[in-house]
This record gives structure tokens, C-alpha cells and sequence, in this order.
């Protein structure tokens, strides 16, 4: 009986792990920006449409850090991006507190 219920608790500790890791991974979170549709943000940010971008934002930290007041410094700073400078494209995302780097998750790390 013993040997049964250890190899039980090893099983639901083993599942448990690989749960989170793989949670963690594919960030499974309500905030995540895996599921915003990159071309409609590239769009929405070319064109200056604010209220798409917001909507396609909803519930990420981005959506409460950009305002529409402050929306020309993420067009600045895909525009850097299409140019190839990154160096300014991180100083307007610094400047905006979005931290210290394009992750992998963010729509517009793909959009230079």
C-alpha cells in the first residue's frame, strides 16, 4: 500500500511540474500578448488608430501604460524600429516603462 501511494504522489507531483511548466512557457495568462493579431496592431499603429490598438490591447499592462495621449511615442517607436534603430526604439520604450527589452511576446518586437 505504501509503495502504491508513493508512486501516486510522485505521479501528481510530476504532473503538477510539467503543468506549470508548460503553463509557464506558452504563457497561459489572461494578460499574455500571444493571441493579439500582429497585423491588425502593425496596422493599427501605422495608421494612427488608437481605439484598434487599445481593443486588440485589452486586459495586457501595455493597453494601461499606452493612452492616447501618449500613443505617437508607439508609432515612434515602430517607425525607429522599421529603420533599423533600435537603440531609439528602446529608449521610448524605456521612457514609457514597458522595460528593458522587446520579448518574445510582444506584438510589435516583429514589426521593423
Amino acid at each position: 500500500m505504501n509503495k502504491t501511494i508513493m508512486g501516486i504522489s510522485i505521479a501528481l507531483v510530476a504532473l503538477l511540474f510539467i503543468g506549470g511548466v508548460y503553463a509557464y512557457q506558452n504563457n497561459i495568462d489572461k494578460n499574455t500578448a500571444n493571441n493579439i493579431d500582429k497585423v491588425a496592431c502593425q496596422n493599427a499603429v501605422e495608421s494612427g488608430d488608437y481605439n484598434s490598438w487599445k481593443t486588440l490591447h485589452d486586459g495586457t499592462r501595455m493597453a494601461s501604460v499606452i493612452t492616447e495621449d501618449n500613443f505617437y511615442l508607439m508609432q515612434e517607436m515602430h517607425e525607429a524600429m522599421q529603420s533599423g534603430d533600435y537603440e531609439k526604439a528602446q529608449e521610448i520604450r524605456s521612457g514609457l516603462g514597458l522595460g528593458q527589452g522587446m520579448h518574445k511576446n510582444c506584438p510589435m518586437k516583429n514589426l521593423g
